[in-house]
């Protein structure tokens, strides 16, 4: 995943829903109001979304705290290219202190009872990183085009 460039492997922001075939056949497709595709690939720990048939967001999972109770799922283990070219591997291990190292301090911080979501502005692309509230370990990694680029 190329999260500065909106990026996962050969499906970029924007690319049209057919892009997506090399991911294989969804666990789960649910169409929502105004045109919206939600695909999800549990295997993989993955939600992909479509908006009027073009890539608009992806969800990585990486614990059951975020999972349904009713899919099987296997949690996330992904590999980040940064802007500077290195790899970052993060994981439902993954705590603040590596993604700060990683990404530097969070532009944002909310602080909820049941998570803390770590926001996170590259240009084009927000980034969302979603804390366990008791473990403060990467449940979630939310990506999408930034308000200026959607």
């Amino acid at each position: 995943m190329v999260p500065h460039e909106g990026r996962l492997n050969g499906l970029q922001f924007g690319a049209p829903l057919e892009t997506a075939r090399f991911l294989g056949r969804p666990s789960r497709v649910r169409w929502l109001p105004d045109g919206y595709l939600e695909m999800l690939y549990a295997g993989a720990g993955l939600e992909i979304g479509f908006k009027a048939g073009k890539f608009e967001n992806m969800v990585i999972m990486m614990d059951r705290h975020v999972a349904e109770p009713d899919v099987p799922f296997e949690f996330a283990r992904v590999n980040v290219r940064l802007a500077n070219g290195l790899t970052c591997a993060l994981s439902r291990e993954s705590n603040r202190e590596i993604i700060d190292n990683y990404f530097g301090r969070a532009a944002r911080m909310d602080v909820e009872v049941d998570e803390t979501i770590l926001f996170y502005d590259l240009p084009g692309v927000a980034m969302e990183f979603e804390m366990h509230p008791r473990t403060a370990t990467l449940t979630r990694m939310n990506l999408f085009p930034s308000a200026e680029e959607s």
